[in-house]
Formats: C-alpha cells, sequence, structure tokens
C-alpha cells in the first residue's frame, strides 16, 4: 500500500490479527508499505502483543525523506528502509 493506502492496509491488518490470527499466520507472507503515515498508538496498543509478533516480522516498510506525513502517527514494522 501507498500512502494514506497504507496506512487503511496496516490498521486493517492489525484488526484482522484480533479476530483472525491463525488466519493471518497463515496467509500473509509479507506486508510492503510505502511512505506509510502510521497508525495511532491506541491501535496497535488494542491488537495486542501477539499480533504485532506475528506482523511486524512480516512488514517492511519504504520511506523517503522523513516528513510531516510519514511521522506523524506510530510504526510497527520490523524493517524500515
Amino acid at each position: 500500500g501507498h500512502s494514506l493506502g497504507a496506512a487503511v492496509l496496516n490498521i486493517a491488518l492489525l484488526q484482522l490479527g484480533r479476530t483472525h490470527l491463525d488466519a493471518l499466520k497463515r496467509s500473509i507472507g509479507g506486508v510492503v508499505l510505502f511512505e506509510n503515515p502510521g497508525v495511532p498508538e491506541t491501535v496497535l496498543v488494542e491488537s495486542g502483543q501477539e499480533v504485532l509478533d506475528c506482523l511486524s516480522p512480516k512488514t517492511t516498510e519504504f520511506f523517503g525523506a522523513p516528513n510531516a506525513i510519514n511521522t506523524i502517527q506510530h510504526h510497527h514494522a520490523h524493517l524500515q528502509v
């Protein structure tokens, strides 16, 4: 996903993990986000550590130069480029 789409995808996967973690573990090989503005901290906290532990290693985020958009919220990706 790119920009706002990346944030929406990110939130959707975190929410999906809360209710269908086993399916998410089996079906998601990797997630690539470009210029992701991040997600609110409350979304990360509500997702729970088990969901974050599952998704973070599978998530790669690519950023251009730091700016007001891509640094405004929180990120959980294991790899940030």
